[in-house]
Order: structure tokens, then sequence, then C-alpha cells
């Protein structure tokens, strides 16, 4: 075993390391929410009181998109922290083996992730986990999805009832906040939103 994948697995198999970067992402995304909201009052106000559009107005819901990019890379992080601290020895093990990283922790979808990391969302969570997953994967970041299977934006949800996981609203930001703080309180771990602020 070379040294760099030693210290690779001792990082990786770190909860405080992943949990200090939810912290991160979370502030990160805390920094663009007034932006939002101002937007989103511009919006309403060019809807219902008909005032001209700013120069080089963005749509909220689009500059929204980011903010819910980074923060399901923040619930991602939150969900990997517990899942480290729970099969550490394992997770060290497998990275050492591998070189990579272990197939518990891997990837972007947030209701595998809190499966594995023993949250239970609600029907309601878990539509917005499974919406938070698809701006991680593309909506945050490209103009449309990079695999024609996603080109429409319905989705289906474990009970196999199906969902819209299109554009998001302004109270979709307090939803946000609320789920963190329930993933914090179910996992027995600080509220990262809260160490953010």
């Amino acid at each position: 075993m070379s040294k760099d994948s030693s210290l690779f697995a001792d990082d990786l198999s770190n909860p405080d390391a992943w949990m200090e970067t939810a912290e991160q992402l979370l502030y990160s995304a805390s920094l663009m929410e007034a932006e939002i909201r101002v937007r989103w009052g511009q919006l309403k106000d060019q809807i219902f009181r008909e005032t001209p559009r700013p120069k080089n107005f963005i749509e909220p819901a689009r500059i929204q998109s980011v903010f819910m990019m980074v923060c399901s890379f923040g619930i991602e992080n939150l969900f990997k922290a517990s899942i480290v601290a729970k099969n550490r020895a394992a997770i060290l093990s497998e990275a050492t083996s591998k070189g990579s990283l272990p197939s518990i922790i891997d990837g972007h979808e947030l209701v595998s992730l809190a499966t594995s990391a023993g949250f239970k969302p609600t029907v309601d969570q878990e539509i917005l986990l499974r919406h938070l997953t698809e701006n991680a994967l593309w909506f945050g970041r490209y103009s449309m999805t990079t695999k024609a299977k996603n080109y429409t934006t319905s989705r289906y949800l474990s009970d196999g009832s199906e969902m819209h996981v299109g554009t998001w609203a302004e109270s979709d930001i307090d939803d946000v906040k609320q789920l963190v703080e329930s993933i914090a309180d179910d996992l027995g771990c600080p509220n990262p939103w809260e160490a953010a602020a």
C-alpha cells in the first residue's frame, strides 16, 4: 500500500471531514439566499405591479437551481458523514484496497444515501430529495439533462407514484432548510445549516 493510498483512505473515513464539507457547502448556499429572495420579489413586482424587468434579469428559479445544487451537495455530505461514522472500518478497508470511493458512499442519489445513513424520509421529504438530486446531477449546472432517458421532468417515488422535478418556488428554500434540520435531528448530528450561519 502506498503512502498516498493510506492517507486517502484515512481522510475518506473521517466523518468530521464530511461534516465540515457539508457545513461549507450549506454556508455557501446561505450566501445566495438573500439574492434569490430579492429576485423573487422583483419577479412578483413585474407580474403584479407591472414594473419593468431589470436589465440582465435572471429568473430567480434559475439562480435557485444553483442554490439547490449546492444544498444537494451539502445534504449529500451530511449523509456521507453519518454513513462513514457508522461504517468507518469497512470504508477504510475498501478505500485502502480500491484506492477510490467505497461503493456505499459513491454517487449523488440522495434517497439511496438517506437509506444508507438510516434516515427514513417522509413522502414530502423524498420528493424534495429526488428534486435536489436532479439539481446535483444536471438541473443546477446544465441547460438540459445529460441523458435522454431523463429528458422529461417526471420521476417516480419509492411507492411508484409519479412526481415532477421541474422548477423551484421561493417557499422551497425554507423546505430545504427544514429538511436539513430534520436530517440532522434524526441522525443525531449538528445541524450544518446552523453551523454555517
